[in-house]
């Protein structure tokens, strides 16, 4: 039962893979980010950190109604209420926006450079601490690259796979080591927690290598295919229609999916409800939002 959970526990990592390869993709054109993307965000992330409050509180039951103002004010500001608890993407992105200067400012002409240095100085220390782990060596905490801090890699990275151009040869290569790294994060999991006898994530950190490796690929993948859509009229029409709710269809989603669960009485755990619940959870939601997209005022929150 145990490793069949790890199983499932782990099929979460692909559209657990969308985060930080949504946080690279504000590299790609940062100075329109920093000016308009800041604004955009804070409000949403409050109102629909209320709503979540308000939701678990009275329909949910996960929150207690006898909690002093602050902390309520705290859970919302840690997005550690349980329905919007995904919403601890946001802190981090708030933060990226703030260094954002370091992108915008930099010469363009040196971008290139500058960045590859900071993304292999990066993904070096990265691997170096790792091995350490493997082997039983303590990594000195004070040897880290300080500019990179937090997850400016993403943007960083993203820019850098935006402005540069891959062969075949490599593209598939990076696509190849994608893929290896997530097996080896899926299966360390299965192995590790049939040894533990309870759920062991390896290299569930989203700012480990394998999983900046994995992001990268699937960065790249959608970058290449939308790419190669735009070129007709008929696929950036598209494109810019569903590019236009998945900003809603992240802050509401697991509205739909607690209200689901509750309403249908269906075990999360079960090794049929992350493939069937991602279609039904993800269908509905795109459908309320292109529907608070038509209402004036909401259609600023999603």
């Amino acid at each position: 039962e145990d490793l069949a959970g790890a199983g499932v526990d782990d099929s979460r990592r692909v559209p657990r893979v969308s985060t930080p390869a949504g946080v690279g993709c504000t590299g790609k054109r940062p100075q329109s980010h920093a000016q308009k993307r800041f604004s955009r965000t804070v409000l949403p992330f409050i109102f629909w950190s209320f709503v979540g409050l308000i939701y678990d509180i009275f329909y949910l039951g996960s929150v207690s109604p006898d909690l002093e103002l602050a902390n309520y004010v705290s859970m919302i500001l840690n997005a550690s209420i349980p329905t919007t608890s995904v919403f601890w993407f946001f802190l981090p992105l708030f933060a990226i926006y703030l260094a954002l200067p370091l992108l915008i400012y930099v010469d363009d002409e040196k971008k290139k450079k500058v960045f590859g240095y900071l993304i292999f100085a990066y993904l070096i220390l990265n691997l170096i601490r790792n091995l350490f782990g493997f082997f039983g060596i303590s990594f000195p905490v004070d040897l880290q690259l300080i500019v990179m801090g937090g997850w400016l890699i993403y943007p960083i990275l993203g820019w850098y796979l935006s402005n540069i151009e891959l062969r075949d040869i490599q593209q598939r290569g990076i696509y190849l080591i994608g893929i290896i790294s997530f097996l080896f994060t899926w299966v360390g999991t299965v192995i590790s927690s049939y040894k533990a006898g309870s759920i062991v994530n390896v290299g569930s950190n989203l700012l480990d290598l394998p999983y900046i490796i994995i992001s990268s690929s699937v960065f790249l993948f959608f970058k290449q295919r939308f790419a190669r859509k735009s070129q007709s009229e008929r696929g950036s029409k598209l494109l810019v229609s569903l590019s236009g709710l998945t900003f809603g269809v992240y802050l509401i989603h697991r509205f739909v999916l607690n209200f689901l669960v509750k309403l249908l009485d269906i075990q999360p755990a079960t090794w049929y409800w992350p493939i069937i619940g991602f279609f039904l959870v993800s269908g509905i939601s795109f459908l309320l939002v292109a529907l608070i997209k038509r209402i004036p005022l909401l259609c600023r929150l999603v």
